[in-house]
């Protein structure tokens, strides 16, 4: 690649006595293509850093003509005023002191004379033709006849159309639907609901209404309320009614009577699609059959699928970030966009199979495996079922396969290392989040990482989310040649990307990183994510051949993660040309509520790390105007308008207190009436005893960090005498268990309830956080931690938000939420103050006649949101919640379930598998005595089950021996002895026909098992013998023989 210093780097390079590094890096660059030379520095988009002892060499890419240059631009010195400014504001800071120095003229003549004097180095290939179909906008501008109807179903309608009895006639409900949409059946008015009708064929009777919306986009709506086998009476319609909160009976509250837009009826709906696909009832049928196919989608899902469909170059398209809650529809939007992707794989624009498969392969990623299992139904059923796919495939084609499109994050990375490379990653001494913590906290460790737990009490400040963020983030995510110190915080991070104050940082470095998590990580054996990462880098072991990838749960990727995305991309390989593109299959979802960010999730930090990792490495000369399209889902499906409103109230105090400009107030989606949230002051509106005789099982959220809930409680005279630390008659841990219903806003992210009580978190607010003029940046990120925390805890509630506090709680913080005067005050300081105006509400005070309402009256909901909950993020404080409140209602079965699972995730797999095997799962148990090699309770499953002969029950029962028992030497001598004949063979016969080794499912043999049974044969042997341990020189040959 070309090198171009300009005079001013040059003049720095000489005043710091560096030109001899200087000119040997040159060199090298000079040998080397564009994406070998990127690698080589930090981005800062739309420039390049590079570190040189304490210097940093900032340079950028342009293009000359034909020609891509490396122009060196700067050097600064570490800690200089200049460079603070330029990490700021990098773009601002370039076009004054950086670009400037860049003469297009004489850039030109520099470049002609260096043409003269060099050969130059191997240029990038140009994209070859069978790769620009990828590139093309995905596919779901659907075109929409005016005079059409669409078709509407219930949630009440697919519910029903689930069931057998109902399927198994569905030709006569298509026969019934067919004659309604042609006008040839003669259906029955309800008086009891204006514009509901009901029709009949064969004894089978559809109600549904047909109605005219104000959208000129339609000629009309069938709406299918519900199918019967039977006629139904006037309550079940009416039933019907409240279900699906269309109607109830009486004039006033029938939504159907009204003439709505399209927008407005559509909450109403689970399904849709265009009527023209009644006219073949196999097409019908498909769509009828697939659950999650054909949803209704809202005005702001499909105007984002409309605008990646048709936006020109950099104006909308891919590449892509959807942000959203859980239930905001990011992940229905990601399936719909890489259904598309694996759709032209096989067809052509207008469904024609293809005769050979498009070159290059879609690629959907995701670290959680249990959502990867959804993502691929997903786009199984919708490339099945959903009505653009059945309208434009042939029936009867044969879809191709989709399965290897879909892997998880960690295997896929597996995959990539060489063989030799795998045995450095061992499973056993992964470090996962979850595994993070238990070290961190010291508790329910299994034997084998007692010996690496964190001893370190002054380390207790730092909530072991807040290390694991900034571990994972910044000391070793954020850039492959070195770990970052506290210096390189301060001084390469810029202002809006730190996300915890340089004192903390300071703290977590030099105690919870240096002290301990470094040495377990390089010295022990243990391994994490970012590890396994940057190895694959570093060997650049992998294979880019990807022509769209996708990556769900992206919130907190860090920089090494998108630099390997970035290198999966088969378009890294190719030069993409200079005119615009239409589309960069990349998209990522992420949920600010997963965030590990203790300050909450900020497009403007993350978008610094997108723009520098993936835009720049892709179009390092900005000739594509490739842009990151971020949507910030607006629409909340899950909590009750009321809800979402005050929650959006404290949205607008983190927006104008943090000036976060991105920060948009959400719309409720969910239709229907819901109390509006309500404020309990104690000793004011209600006492110590009417709070005791409603909140025993109401969900708690308290304001202190996850782990602390019990000693918060303990501290705390209206809870402790409220709740007493549960007593467990079951051998769970040493610890103390947690309390059901009370958790911290951490310990609550990613759940959610019906009814939730926010306890005191006025107390927890200083009043100073109202004015933050003059604070310094330590002060700011602690007050953002706070709101975090709130936000996250009040947005857990999807239908009944509660605030209990003291008066003090109430002067420093709901006060701020209760007057309308301080209210507007707030809404001066907001952008965008009408629509901030239009959604947020304040909080009124509640009455002894409305105390009751705190009274939770489902908690069997609950117990099933922690277990599911707790299964899926491997939980095991959640699952002990659930068991807690199972045992409470008296379902026995489910809370051994639960606490089975718990010691399961926790190692302690004896405890685990006894309880399995008193539910009768003798599978479960079995693994998990196997997994533990707890080899007396193996040989009592054995016993058990004296039928099944396997070699796991002859390593068990020698396990299990006496040490002098010579018989079971014996017999494990011959297992010995076939095992490795068995391989030999084995091994001999792959060589024959020139395989290699399969090393993707190791053996037995390589198993921990099998080792930990072959250390004690031996053990057992060098005892009978008793012979010492062989010396060195022994092993070598220099002493006598036997």
């Amino acid at each position: 690649m070309y090198v171009y210093r300009t005079s001013q780097f040059n003049d720095k390079a000489e005043r710091y006595g560096i030109q001899a590094r200087i000119h040997d890096f040159c060199v090298e660059l000079e040998t080397q293509r564009i994406d070998e030379v990127q690698a080589r520095f930090e981005r800062v988009y739309p420039y390049l850093k590079r570190r040189i002892l304490n210097r940093r060499l900032i340079a950028r890419i342009l293009r000359v003509d034909d020609e891509q240059l490396l122009c060196l631009l700067d050097i600064f010195k570490r800690g200089d005023n200049d460079y603070e400014q330029f990490l700021e504001a990098p773009v601002e800071y370039g076009s004054i002191y950086l670009d400037p120095q860049l003469d297009e003229h004489q850039l030109r003549n520099w470049l002609a004379q260096k043409k003269i004097k060099q050969r130059q180095e191997k240029q990038l290939p140009e994209l070859p033709p069978e790769l620009l179909p990828w590139l093309e906008h995905p596919g779901w501008d659907i075109e929409t006849l005016t005079e059409d109807w669409v078709i509407y179903e219930s949630e009440e309608w697919v519910t029903q159309f689930r069931k057998h009895e109902i399927q198994e006639a569905w030709k006569t409900y298509y026969q019934i639907i067919l004659g309604i949409r042609d006008e040839t059946n003669q259906p029955e008015e309800l008086p009891e609901a204006s514009n509901v009708k009901l029709c009949e064929l064969n004894n089978h009777y559809v109600l549904y209404s047909h109605l005219e919306t104000t959208d000129a986009t339609v000629g009309g709506v069938l709406f299918l309320l519900a199918p019967f086998d039977h006629k139904p009476t006037t309550e079940e319609i009416i039933q019907v009614g409240k279900r699906t909160a269309l109607f109830d009976g009486s004039h006033s509250s029938n939504i159907l009577a009204r003439q709505l837009h399209l927008s407005e009826l559509t909450p109403f709906a689970r399904r849709s699609y265009p009527a023209y696909l009644l006219a073949d009832e196999e097409s019908w049928l498909e769509i009828e059959r697939g659950h999650e196919a054909n949803l209704a989608l809202s005005v702001e899902e499909e105007e984002i699928l409309k605008s990646v469909s048709t936006s020109a170059p950099g104006n909308g398209s891919l590449p892509l970030f959807i942000n959203g809650r859980a239930g905001s529809g990011k992940s229905t939007m990601l399936l719909y966009l890489f259904a598309d992707f694996c759709y032209r794989k096989y067809y052509d624009k207008r469904g024609r199979r293809l005769s050979d498969p498009l070159a290059g392969e879609p690629l959907f990623l995701t670290y959680n495996e249990r959502l990867l299992d959804v993502a691929r139904d997903g786009v199984n059923t919708l490339l099945s079922s959903h009505h653009r796919f059945v309208a434009e495939r042939n029936q009867g084609d044969e879809r191709g396969s989709i399965e290897r499109f879909f892997q998880p994050f960690q295997k896929f990375l597996f995959s990539l290392l060489p063989s030799y490379e795998r045995s450095r990653f061992d499973l056993e001494k992964y470090i996962s989040f979850h595994r993070f913590k238990q070290l961190y906290q010291g508790k329910n460790l299994g034997e084998s990482l007692a010996k690496v737990v964190l001893h370190l009490p002054q380390a207790r400040r730092y909530a072991p989310e807040t290390c694991w963020h900034v571990i994972r983030s910044f000391i070793k995510g954020y850039g492959l040649e070195e770990y970052m110190t506290p210096e390189d915080y301060q001084e390469e991070v810029p202002r809006k990307e730190r996300t915890i104050s340089l004192e903390k940082f300071q703290g977590i470095y030099d105690t919870i990183w240096e002290r301990w998590y470094k040495r377990i990580t390089t010295e022990e054996g243990y391994w994490d994510d970012q590890d396994l990462i940057a190895r694959v880098l570093e060997l650049k072991c992998y294979r880019p051949e990807y022509t769209a990838i996708f990556c769900d749960e992206a919130q907190d990727f860090t920089r090494l993660e998108l630099q390997l995305i970035m290198r999966l991309s088969i378009f890294s390989q190719y030069n993409l040309g200079y005119q615009p593109i239409n589309s960069l299959p990349f998209a990522f979802a992420g949920d600010p509520f997963q965030t590990l960010n203790p300050t909450g999730f900020h497009w403007s930090s993350v978008q610094a790390a997108f723009d520098s990792e993936v835009i720049t490495a892709l179009d390092p000369a900005e000739q594509l105007k490739l842009v990151i399209n971020f949507q910030e889902l607006t629409f909340n499906y899950r909590s009750s308008p009321s809800i979402v409103k005050l929650t959006n109230l404290i949205q607008l105090w983190r927006h104008v207190l943090f000036d976060i400009h991105e920060l948009q107030p959400q719309m409720a989606w969910q239709p229907g009436n819901f109390p509006e949230p309500q404020k309990f002051i104690l000793q004011t509106n209600i006492n110590a005893e009417e709070l005791a005789d409603y909140i025993k099982d109401t969900i708690i959220i308290v304001p202190c960090e996850e782990g602390e809930e019990v000693a918060y409680a303990q501290g705390d005279e209206v809870l402790s005498a409220i709740f007493l630390q549960p007593e467990s008659s079951e051998p769970t841990t040493n610890n103390k268990q947690p309390i059901k219903n009370v958790l911290s806003a951490i310990a609550a992210k990613g759940l959610e309830f019906k009814k939730v009580i926010l306890y005191k978190f006025g107390e927890e607010c200083n009043q100073s956080v109202w004015n933050l003029k003059g604070k310094g940046t330590n002060q700011r990120v602690k007050v953002e931690y706070f709101f975090n925390k709130l936000y996250v805890a009040a947005s857990r509630a999807t239908e009944r938000l509660f605030v209990v506090d003291s008066e003090k709680g109430n002067r420093q913080l709901w006060e701020y939420a209760s007057d309308e005067g301080l209210l507007q005050a707030m809404l001066q300081f907001a952008r965008s103050r009408q629509r901030w105006q239009e959604n947020v509400i304040t909080i009124s005070a509640g009455t002894h006649n409305t105390v009751q309402e705190l009274r939770e009256d489902d908690p069997g909901a609950i117990a099933y949101e922690f277990e599911t909950k707790g299964l899926n993020s491997q939980n095991p404080d959640l699952l002990r919640r659930a068991r807690q409140f199972y045992n409470d209602l008296g379902n026995t079965n489910k809370a051994i379930f639960c606490e089975a699972w718990a010691f399961k995730f926790e190692e302690q797999y004896s405890l685990a598998g006894n309880h399995f095997l008193q539910l009768g799962q003798a599978e479960e148990a079995w693994e998990c005595f196997w997994q533990g090699m707890c080899w007396s309770d193996l040989v009592t499953w054995y016993n058990l089950h004296p039928a099944i002969e396997t070699l796991e029950r002859s390593i068990a029962i020698f396990m299990v021996a006496d040490p002098q028992d010579v018989e079971a030497l014996n017999i494990f001598t011959l297992l010995v002895r076939s095992q490795l004949e068995n391989r030999l063979n084995v091994e001999n016969w792959k060589q024959s026909v020139n395989l290699q080794s399969s090393t993707s499912q190791p053996s037995i043999l390589h198993r921990k098992h099998w080792k930990k049974a072959v250390e004690e044969y031996a053990n057992r042997i060098q005892a009978l013998l008793n012979v010492p341990e062989p010396k060195l020189d022994t092993l070598s040959g220099s002493s006598p023989r036997r």
